[in-house]
């Protein structure tokens, strides 16, 4: 059996990783440490991450050292890393492939110094049992981790990233839910043992310090015996990784090919407001995306599912709108009108669940637009209680098919588009409404990227008084922030852009028609703002 090389990061990492460890010491080190991260980056690097960890009054360990160079941008982090393997001498390599690197790092914000020295000796007894896995290790790795816990600082789901990068032959990194979905589907097939099944709940701040320690140590050991004898080629936890997500071709060819960055291109958000927009459907499994007209809901929800996938795959999204007419029959199942009478058939969101119950390992994405516009508790029927996250998995017997359960897959991912700015519509059933996290987005007008994008054309002048038209918008009580005016409306090609009529079609046959039907009843305002954007034009 060929065994699978890991990406170059991983023996880099493992010097690395030593490298820092020397300079848990004493607190002259730790200073020293600080210094060289801050020389370097003044230098060459300029990265905010870095400057957080080295001067916003954050004490020094290594998971924070970790936390700012997985947050940098590509090109920042393969520059710091070069640098810093330059400035010791590494006898490995700086690595530029960062694949099967879980996309989620935790973060150690600590100022006092005793608690940071719990993370130092944490990250110590991680090296020690790396390098030796003897009694006398594992002991102090339990400690270490007890310790941490019992102290209520950081995520311990997140930390592991960390562990993973110091030696993915020895350390599994437990917030990867891709792993969790593709180990229960091995384990349902009889692949592999059940004491291989991730189990999250056990790893939770709920559950006592030790029984965390306890659980994640043993959890590690199966694996280490799993490792050396096996049929599915799996030599360490990037194969398990590589494995339980998108093919490898997929994945981080380079950062600026790679779904993340395409969304981040394409999409007026910043990275910060992505990390949040991704950890909400990851945890809730269920988001609402909602704001006024013309925010790019629907556009953004696309680009969500694959940077979350990792890849485009059009196969593994369902897109569908809702309407008054919408029903449990087109939704879930129910019976037809045929040529011979009537036929039970079932519905889209049905067969979109069995298509992800065959294929666990991956994550599938049901988006609704106009979420808002159905008459939910009619569409979903029983359905209610499955849509729940911790509820994923149960089955439910349905209304037409009492011999069957059903049950809504963990990697199933339901995405809803809500317009705030639609006086027809109700409230959304507030039993569906807590069942999802909702997230507002807003015009991105002022947003850098965005008004690079118009920068020297006809739209200019017209989107900064838009701008303070959504101000006035925003202020109006019987409009508010719901109502603003999208960046949507100015979202043109190259080709469009150059067009001279582009700026005075979008004010007449658009936005005058908005402004008068938002300001109906106030003829003064109606015609002051009309005024404002023919001017803004030229016209």
């Amino acid at each position: 059996m060929q065994q699978k090389l890991p990406p170059d990061w991983s023996p880099f990492f493992k010097e690395f990783s030593e490298d820092l460890n020397s300079y848990a010491t004493s607190r002259t080190s730790k200073n020293d440490l600080t210094n060289i991260l801050a020389s370097i980056e003044e230098v060459d690097v300029k990265s905010d991450k870095i400057a957080e960890v080295t001067k916003n009054n954050i004490a020094i360990n290594p998971f924070n050292v970790f936390y700012a160079l997985l947050n940098m941008d590509y090109l920042e982090r393969v520059k710091f890393l070069s640098d810093y393997a330059s400035y010791y001498s590494f006898e490995n390599k700086s690595p530029r492939n960062f694949a099967y690197i879980p996309s989620q790092y935790g973060k150690c914000t600590v100022v006092d110094e005793d608690i940071n020295d719990i993370y130092w000796d944490l990250f110590n007894s991680l090296i020690n049992y790396s390098n030796e896995q003897t009694e006398q290790n594992e002991k102090n790795l339990r400690k270490s981790i007890i310790v941490l816990l019992d102290n209520g600082k950081g995520s311990f789901f997140k930390l592991t990233t960390y562990f993973y990068l110091i030696d993915p032959y020895t350390y599994l990194p437990v917030y990867a839910p891709s792993i969790w979905e593709y180990t229960k589907g091995l384990a349902k097939a009889n692949k592999i043992s059940s004491k291989l099944v991730v189990h999250e709940d056990k790893l939770n701040f709920h559950n006592a310090p030790m029984d965390v320690a306890d659980y994640y140590i043993e959890l590690i050991k199966e694996y280490h015996k799993f490792f050396k004898n096996n049929d599915l080629n799996i030599t360490n936890f990037i194969d398990l990784f590589r494995l339980s997500g998108p093919k490898e071709e997929d994945m981080f060819k380079n950062d600026s090919t790679d779904e993340f960055d395409t969304f981040m291109k394409d999409v007026f958000i910043t990275r910060e407001e992505y990390n949040k927009i991704a950890s909400l459907l990851e945890y809730k499994k269920n988001l609402c995306l909602q704001g006024p007209p013309g925010v790019g809901k629907t556009f953004m929800a696309k680009r969500l599912a694959y940077a979350m996938m990792g890849l485009k795959d059009d196969s593994k999204i369902k897109f569908v709108q809702f309407h008054q007419s919408y029903s449990y029959e087109d939704f879930i199942m129910g019976y037809k009108p045929t040529e011979n009478g009537f036929e039970l058939q079932k519905g889209v969101f049905y067969e979109f669940c069995k298509e992800a119950e065959d294929d666990p390992i991956h994550k599938y994405f049901f988006i609704i637009d106009e979420i808002n516009r159905g008459n939910l508790s009619k569409i979903f029927g029983e359905l209610f209680m499955l849509v729940e996250n911790d509820k994923r998995g149960e089955g439910l017997r349905l209304l037409y098919r009492k011999e069957e359960e059903f049950s809504i897959p963990s990697n199933v991912y339901i995405i809803g588009m809500m317009n705030t700015a639609d006086r027809s519509l109700a409230m959304m059933d507030y039993a569906l409404r807590r069942r999802f996290a909702f997230y507002t987005i807003e015009p991105a007008l002022s947003n850098p990227k965005f008004v690079e994008t118009i920068r020297n054309t006809s739209l200019e002048k017209l989107v900064d008084k838009v701008n303070e038209l959504n101000k006035v918008i925003s202020a109006d009580q019987l409009l508010g922030p719901g109502f603003q005016i999208g960046h949507s409306y100015f979202c043109a090609s190259e080709d469009a852009l150059k067009d001279p009529h582009l700026a005075s079609n979008i004010v007449e046959y658009e936005l005058v028609p908005l402004v008068e039907e938002y300001w109906y009843d106030d003829d003064k305002k109606k015609k002051e703002w009309i005024k404002n954007l023919r001017e803004s034009i030229g016209s």
